[in-house]
């Protein structure tokens, strides 16, 4: 069964749209293709990059855009406490381990959760 969810999974975020990284010495680029929408979305409500902590962006490519909004509003909230916890910015290791974290969980118990997140993200 989780070969299964593991496919499918994998098979929801190619024919999502596609988002692209590339580090340098200094600079991070983040890319994603923007698909056009549906007659009746807003296309500018679709956030395909999005800023979670003055220095952390992430990307996301993937068929369903509420599971980015809910990884977003998340992963937003874990910078936050990390902050006033730490008294200091969260790191990218610490925040992507985080939301590896959360896809795992609700991917490794989909039977006994509502759903498994079918995206990719990148920092």
């Amino acid at each position: 069964m989780a070969r299964y969810d593991r496919r499918v999974c994998l098979e929801a975020v190619c024919e999502g749209n596609a988002a692209v990284g590339v580090r340098c010495s200094d600079i991070v680029v983040l890319g994603v293709e923007k698909k056009s929408t549906a007659k009746l979305q807003d296309s500018r409500m679709v956030r395909k990059i999005v800023s979670l902590d003055n220095h952390v962006a992430l990307a996301c490519a993937g068929l369903r855009a509420a599971d980015a909004r809910v990884l977003i509003n998340i992963a937003r909230i874990e910078c936050q406490s990390h902050r006033l916890t730490v008294e200091d910015h969260v790191t990218i290791e610490y925040i992507t381990r985080y939301i590896a974290g959360l896809q795992q969980k609700y991917t490794q118990w989909w039977c006994e959760t509502i759903w498994s997140f079918n995206l990719d993200c990148w920092f």
